[in-house]
């Protein structure tokens, strides 16, 4: 049973740690642009790469210009289309073709046999006029240009534009929600990796306790003063707090690899800012209040519900016809009739009377679709409210763990103390001094855990309330207590 019990708390230090490096190494990251060879960071500075070099944020940067483009696309829709045309037409045979030269040729004659004298030049243009004419040569070419502007759409212009500048606030409602979101993921890591860097301290001390006991042990057997199974204990327990510190130090490579991933840059990353807790926060009311108007999440809601609208509109539209002005005018012919306009103005209206009922469902699909995200919202907002309160009790009962630990450490320190002032004696065994060890580690470790816990709700909470750019306040002043 103390075997088991020895392992357990031995272990609890690299468990605990490789449980966090697990889930920190499965959230998604981005490319790793430049690799460097070592950085001290703070939180601020890695906040700030992240925010600088992360591949989510720079497209989320595009996907507001792409919006914006889109905006004015949809402002283009009522302006009038100005084009240029040219075509070039062959047909089986002319169009309209006329030929009175018979007939001139029979009046001719006629005249040469009145005894009128009609002079000889008269005759001889008579006879070289062409009574032929051709309404349209076969072949022809024309460039043309072309004008239409809108007059009435039933709205569906004045919706397109409407819709753009919805989809430009999403873009940058996205744009903000990739940062909280990115915040939470880099803070989240960034402090994984202080705990990491803890724990493997911790497991230093605690290999170099063990192998103190160790040689202490040695010294005690010689003397006669311990069985040698109580040396051999303590060597078993140096070989464990080895192999801890093996399995600690692979976690923190892994967690430094998450934080590198989100900062854009692999390097060996020291954290300069150390866990903390803040006894001062604000009341769960101001968290939830905050969260109402500020959130990304529900401000995300509040926009598909303005685009739901806007399609209820567009799809109301439909029933209406649509008037235009159109005009055109050739710039260039060639073998283009004379008798054809060159030139041309009018109006154009279309109504689809009937079909199939299509406009009708769809139109009432549209505002059951309206509905439904109403009722979405509703509920995105009872979920956000319960996530805040889970989240900023998650922060409490960190503070409250904290805290009991702060007397735990005091009395295990105490306790250790004894045990090795009564190992030396040969008043304890080794498994008491060992598990005195590990007590005190296990309990550095969770107190450590506990604000690490603090910190990684806090941030995730300001990430949901819409404060995370005011994370730093909580670094300093009243309330702040670094946790080492």
């Amino acid at each position: 049973m103390r075997i088991k019990t020895f392992t357990f708390i031995l272990a609890f230090t690299a468990i605990h740690i490789s449980t966090l490096a697990q889930n920190l190494h499965s959230l998604s990251g981005d490319t790793i642009k430049t690799t460097i060879n070592s950085t001290s960071v703070t939180i601020e500075d890695a906040v700030t790469m992240a925010y600088t070099n992360n591949l989510s944020i720079e497209a989320a940067q595009y996907a507001i210009k792409a919006a914006e483009h889109r905006k004015k696309a949809a402002w283009g829709l009522g302006v009038p289309k100005i084009g240029v045309g040219a075509a070039y037409t062959y047909m089986s045979q002319d169009i309209g073709k006329i030929d009175f030269n018979a007939e001139k040729n029979g009046l001719v004659d006629f005249i040469g046999t009145l005894p009128i004298p009609i002079p000889p030049a008269i005759i001889n243009s008579l006879k070289s006029l062409d009574l032929s004419y051709t309404l349209q040569e076969r072949d022809f070419a024309i460039v043309e240009a072309t004008v239409v502007a809108p007059i009435f759409t039933g709205g569906k212009i004045r919706v397109a534009n409407n819709v753009a500048k919805i989809q430009i606030s999403q873009a940058q409602n996205d744009m903000l929600e990739t940062r909280a979101m990115l915040f939470s993921e880099i803070t989240e890591r960034y402090w994984g990796l202080t705990l990491a860097h803890s724990a493997e301290n911790l497991n230093v001390q605690l290999l170099a306790a063990m192998e103190h006991h160790a040689s202490d042990a040695q010294k005690l057997e010689q003397n006669g003063m311990i069985a040698s199974t109580e040396r051999m204990y303590i060597d078993m327990a140096v070989s464990m707090a080895k192999a801890a510190l093996t399995t600690a130090k692979n976690n923190t490579k892994t967690i430094n690899s998450a934080l590198g991933s989100s900062v854009g840059f692999k390097s060996k990353y020291n954290t300069s800012t150390p866990l903390f807790i803040n006894t001062k926060l604000e009341s769960l009311d101001f968290f939830t209040t905050h969260t109402l108007t500020h959130s990304h999440a529900l401000e995300k809601m509040e926009l598909f519900k303005k685009l739901s609208h806007e399609a209820v509109k567009m799809e109301r539209s439909k029933f209406f016809p649509t008037i235009a002005a159109m005009g055109g005018a050739t710039l260039w012919n060639y073998q283009l009739s004379d008798q054809l306009p060159r030139w041309v103005v009018g109006a154009t209206l279309t109504w689809n009377i009937f079909d199939g009922l299509t406009r009708e469902h769809n139109f009432q699909a549209a505002k059951l679709n309206q509905k439904r995200v109403e009722v979405l919202q509703e509920k995105a907002q009872i979920d956000i409210k319960t996530l805040v309160e889970k989240l900023y009790n998650q922060t409490q009962s960190a503070l409250d763990i904290v805290e009991a630990y702060d007397s735990t450490i005091e009395f295990a320190e105490q306790y250790l103390y004894a045990k090795q002032r009564a190992f030396k004696e040969g008043m304890a065994t080794s498994v008491e001094l060992v598990d005195a060890e590990l007590n005190l580690s296990k309990a550095k470790l969770e107190r450590m855990a506990a604000a690490y816990g603090f910190d990684t709700a806090l941030c995730n909470l300001l990430a949901v309330a819409g404060l995370s750019d005011n994370y730093t306040r909580y670094l300093i002043g009243d309330g702040y207590a670094p946790i080492n």
